[in-house]
């Protein structure tokens, strides 16, 4: 075979690796949170309570990948739905009653991130995230009353991936702050001002497109 056949195959043989590597993506997976939410007594900004929950998530992700020499790029939104969340300040779940206005529920975590990784071993990745986030969920305003809020902020996380059958398992680490009040629960008087704080794990299945 000549030079240029030898020259011609090896450059169709880059590109449709280009073409299968590049492109969109989405799966679906499971995740675990540990979270705390604050909100100040009465109202006020200073002397905020805590309350605390772990709970699992569903997820659904979905981006679009580009692969560069030696790494990768890609733009992604992810979406956690949150199962059965239930807070606690010490000791006392919000279902029992509330003493400050804290998140007493956490409603879905969306997010929207950009990751760069790199192969380090055939067929196994590892990556880095960050992003801004948004949250929604029941904060009390009365002792057995919520009203819904919305937060934003920030998003980081790591993780890896592997090739498994037509497409690959990722374990994903997120930390997500998210203490800017987007829509405030209110009492119809007060409008509070409670915050999130998430660190998650999660087990993704993806395919391509």
């Amino acid at each position: 075979m000549s030079i240029s056949k030898l020259s011609l195959v090896a450059l169709l043989a880059i590109t449709a690796n280009t073409a299968t590597a590049d492109g969109f993506y989405a799966g679906g997976g499971l995740g675990y949170y540990s979270s705390t939410s604050e909100g100040p007594f009465d109202g006020m900004t200073s002397d905020p309570a805590e309350s605390e929950a772990t709970y699992f998530s569903i997820g659904a992700t979905a981006g679009y990948r580009m692969d560069l020499q030696s790494t990768f790029v890609a733009g992604e939104v992810d979406v956690d739905f949150i199962l059965d969340s239930d807070f606690e300040f010490e000791d006392l779940a919000c279902s029992d009653g509330a003493i400050a206005p804290y998140y007493c529920e956490h409603t879905y975590t969306a997010r929207f991130r950009g990751m760069v990784g790199t192969e380090v071993a055939p067929g196994f990745e590892a990556f880095a995230m960050g992003g801004i986030a948004v949250m929604t969920g029941e904060g009390a305003v009365d002792t057995n009353e919520v009203d819904t809020g919305t937060n934003s902020g920030f998003t980081i996380g790591a993780g890896a991936q592997a090739d498994v059958g037509t497409g690959k398992v990722r374990f994903e680490v997120n930390y997500d702050q998210l203490e800017n009040s987007v829509s405030s629960p209110s009492d119809g008087t007060i409008d509070y001002e409670p915050t999130l704080e998430s660190v998650s794990a999660k087990v993704t299945y993806l395919l391509s497109f």
